[in-house]
């Protein structure tokens, strides 16, 4: 497994991923396995400043993730993005299954 355990600091991962792509790949599958069970999910694209890239992706997860009620593509803040940068991606998602108010 290359995730080690933390202290509530979140997950340490002992893999090194190099490239863009790659991690980008990596990112799919730990959200893929993340939301495997859950039968309702919002999943979120988020970017700095890479737009392109970021439609790129969410083209990809509509396919991929077959549980998806809801796709959206969305700049992440203006404080958050000033301490990341440019050219940054993630994926975010919200799992639906149990929850008492819907979106």
């Amino acid at each position: 497994r290359d995730v080690a355990p933390s202290r509530g600091l979140g997950d340490v991962y002992k893999r090194q991923i190099r490239t863009r792509s790659r991690a980008v790949e990596r990112i799919k599958e730990l959200v893929l396995n993340d939301t495997r069970d859950a039968k309702e999910v919002i999943y979120m694209v988020l970017h700095s400043d890479c737009e392109s890239d970021a439609k790129v992706l969410l083209d990809e997860i509509k396919h991929l993730y077959k549980n998806g009620v809801r796709f959206d593509l969305t700049t992440v803040t203006p404080t958050v993005g000033a301490h990341i940068g440019c050219g940054v991606i993630a994926i975010a998602y919200i799992v639906l299954d149990g929850l008492k108010e819907r979106f």
